[in-house]
């Protein structure tokens, strides 16, 4: 009996150790999982991180050239609506000036005639820049 019983405490033994054993392999394998597995997550943080801030800076440079752009718009409305007051004025002194023509003979008439295609030309002018202006005011992002 006395055997059987040192057989039985070495049995227990043995499995004592070998299950304190496993619970240090399993410990070891949690704690340097860990330890990888938060490594592995900073790792691609870091890379998302990164290429965030490349795209961010790519971004700002577009968003200042269209910015720009914008602006040269604007400065060009701007012209077109300088340019077709100069042309209205200078519809209305024809328009007056033609008023005061009393008397046509032949030359005043063919001067007359040239002044109305001039005008004319002007109107057709007038409506394209009018056209064009629109068309600048109807492109997204413009401000007045």
């Amino acid at each position: 009996m006395k055997q059987h019983s040192k057989k039985i405490n070495k049995k227990l033994v043995f499995n004592i150790i070998f299950f304190i054993l496993l619970i240090f392999i399993w410990g070891t394998a949690i704690y340097y999982g860990y330890f990888y597995v938060k490594d592995y997550i900073d790792v691609k943080l870091n890379t998302v991180i990164e290429k965030l801030n490349t795209v961010e800076e790519i971004n700002s440079g577009n968003f200042d050239s269209v910015n720009s752009q914008i602006e040269n718009l604007n400065n060009e409305i701007v012209d077109l609506k300088n340019e077709i007051i100069k042309i209205q004025d200078q519809i209305v002194d024809l328009n007056s000036y033609l008023e005061h023509f009393e008397s046509y003979t032949k030359e005043d008439i063919l001067i007359k005639d040239t002044i109305n295609e001039k005008i004319e030309l002007l109107s057709n002018e007038i409506d394209n820049l009018t056209k064009n202006i629109q068309i600048l005011q109807e492109a997204p992002n413009v401000k007045d």
